[in-house]
């Protein structure tokens, strides 16, 4: 039993590890979306 429950642990961290991840991808995706959107945004003003 402590092997299985080893296991278990041991799967349930390397999936919080793989979330936390996902999540800083996301959110430097966000920032580089913004600053896309500034940019576009700025350009358009220029050009009025």
């Amino acid at each position: 039993m402590k092997v299985n429950m080893n296991d278990y642990l041991d799967r349930n961290k390397t999936e919080k590890k793989k979330e936390s991840v996902i999540d800083v991808i996301k959110k430097h995706k966000r920032k580089i979306d913004k600053k896309i959107e500034r940019s576009h945004s700025m350009n358009n003003d220029m050009e009025l």
